[in-house]
């Protein structure tokens, strides 16, 4: 028997149809789940499209969940007892395969994976996806004498990827009791595939994994400007991760304050996405560089007020007594940190940190106030 190894992350998604029909199938699995910091470009290249589930059947790589669960339905006698069947078994997964992609744009942004308003889009995407396709797989139920949706027999991978993606939408779904309403044969294949003799060890022994990973909603609130939004925009970018801009008026900053308990430059997503120094001792050099940042910002800060307006003063008197000092103590850290890098980032990390991001974009403003700010250091 060919040795057969599923790679899928730590949870339920596209890769637990897959394994229920293996299963179901009562064939051995290498079920090698990754963690998400496993995932990224490196592993993509391993894999034949750069996403998972990837099954491996003696080294040969393929990759879709479909075509994966049709594979070894047609090897073990799950995918219909004829052409025709079979035939009608692969369209009835496919038109899931279209109600998934008409929800996609209510479900990235309610999983968490893009801002968006996720009520209007349940309206606007969800439930006019559901009203259009649930009535095929009931009428295609309808139709069946045996309880499957193809009518055969046996179940197919066609009955495995529906009942299991069922499973999944009963736990996003925010009305999920609401889910079968007005289609009981639907409900009635649900009940009956999750009842499936063959599958009630699987379901018995699995593990308590999440159906998918729901990513935190970020809100950054910040004035209409670069300033000290900026370096966090920047981080976000990077990072890939969507985030909610909300930028404001002066006029709204007094009933802002009254909500925010800190003022501070904050990266929430550095750490999670793999931007924080590939070990703890990165890291907390990263920390410090960004904290040495902070403490250049506050030596000449009393200058940078006047300099801008906000308060009263001589900012020429300042810019000589604040500004020159600050800049000729505080440089040389910086410069001294990029000659011992070996990669051009300040914490010699292969990658940029928080710390490039803070320093690089709140340079950025500065060169506005100072032209002159990078004579001499020209590592930078």
């Amino acid at each position: 028997m060919p040795h057969y190894k599923l790679t899928y992350f730590d949870l339920r998604g596209r890769g637990e149809p897959i394994r229920m029909m293996f299963a179901i199938a009562g064939v051995p699995l290498e079920d090698h789940r990754i963690k998400m910091e496993e995932w990224g470009p490196d592993f993509a290249k391993t894999t034949p499209f750069a996403a998972l589930p990837m099954i491996e059947i003696d080294g040969v790589k393929i990759a879709q969940t479909v075509a994966i669960l049709r594979y070894i339905a047609r090897e073990k006698g799950f995918a219909g007892s004829d052409n025709l069947s079979a035939a009608l078994a692969d369209s009835l997964a496919d038109q899931y395969s279209d109600f998934i992609n008409a929800f996609v744009p209510w479900h990235i942004v309610n999983a968490g994976y893009a801002p968006g308003d996720k009520d209007a889009l349940y309206k606007s995407a969800y439930m006019p996806a559901r009203a259009k396709h649930f009535p095929f797989f009931e009428e295609a139920l309808r139709k069946s004498t045996t309880g499957w949706i193809a009518n055969t027999p046996e179940l197919t991978h066609a009955d495995v990827f529906i009942a299991s993606g069922i499973e999944m939408l009963l736990s996003l779904d925010p009305n999920a009791d609401k889910l079968f309403e007005g289609f009981p044969l639907f409900e009635a294949h649900y009940k009956k595939f999750f009842a499936h003799p063959k599958l009630q060890k699987y379901l018995e022994e699995r593990p308590d994994a999440k159906q998918l990973i729901t990513m935190p909603h970020y809100k950054l609130t910040y004035f209409d400007l670069r300033g000290r939004g900026e370096p966090i925009r920047m981080m976000f970018a990077i990072a890939g991760i969507p985030f909610e801009d909300r930028r404001i008026v002066f006029d709204e900053w007094a009933d802002v304050s009254k909500s925010s308990f800190i003022i501070s430059i904050t990266f929430p997503c550095h750490s999670s996405s793999g931007y924080a120094g590939s070990h703890n001792l990165s890291a907390a050099l990263a920390d410090s560089l960004a904290d040495q940042y902070a403490d250049f910002m506050n030596a000449f800060m009393e200058w940078h007020i006047v300099n801008v307006g906000y308060a009263p003063g001589d900012k020429d008197a300042l810019y000589k007594s604040k500004f020159v000092p600050a800049r000729a103590k505080h440089f040389p850290f910086f410069e001294e940190a990029l000659k011992k890098s070996t990669t051009g980032w300040f914490a010699n990390t292969p990658e940029l940190t928080h710390a490039d991001v803070l320093i690089g974009a709140l340079l950025e403003v500065l060169k506005r106030y100072d032209s002159q700010i990078f004579i001499i250091y020209r590592t930078q």
